[in-house]
């Protein structure tokens, strides 16, 4: 009998390269070093809009601050920019809440209702998002072994 590990390194990657999800895969931060990089050139090149919309992604938020002071934003600037980021963020999620209401709870009775075949379908998802994770870091560790990670050169 084949393992799927097999099946996966003989008929899986030559399929992945072939459509082009490799590329895609391994943007997906597996090599902190070329996230390092990545994240630096586009601070870089975006500088203070980065405080606008770091509130809308989960967990950049608490970054904010750092990479303000190290992108030299004067602190003035950064209060102006992260309070009307804020004031964005507030209008942007509470807003929607507000006009949905109604909606909102008839989607959660529907859910109720549903319950029994949402939730392994839903869990039948998670399990397949983590399958597809642990491949993605075989195939990104498969083609860049043997090379070490670039040194990063502080200032």
């Amino acid at each position: 009998m084949t393992s799927l590990t097999t099946l996966v390194d003989e008929y899986g990657y030559p399929l992945l390269f072939a459509f082009g999800f490799i590329d895609t895969a391994c943007g997906l931060s597996t090599n902190p070093m070329g996230w390092v990089r990545g994240v630096e050139d586009r601070l870089s090149s975006v500088g203070p809009l980065y405080v606008l919309s770091a509130k809308f992604v989960p967990g950049a938020a608490n970054l904010i601050a750092p990479v303000s002071g190290l992108s030299k934003i004067r602190a003035r600037h950064f209060f102006v920019l992260n309070t009307a980021s804020l004031t964005a963020w507030s209008v942007v999620y509470l807003v929607p809440g507000a006009v949905f209401d109604k909606r909102v709870l008839e989607g959660l009775a529907w859910l109720d209702t549903n319950l029994g075949w949402v939730l392994p379908v839903a869990a039948a998802l998670v399990v397949l998002a983590g399958i597809w994770r642990l491949i993605k870091i075989r195939i990104h560790r498969r083609m860049h072994r043997g090379r070490s990670p670039e040194p990063v050169a502080l200032p």
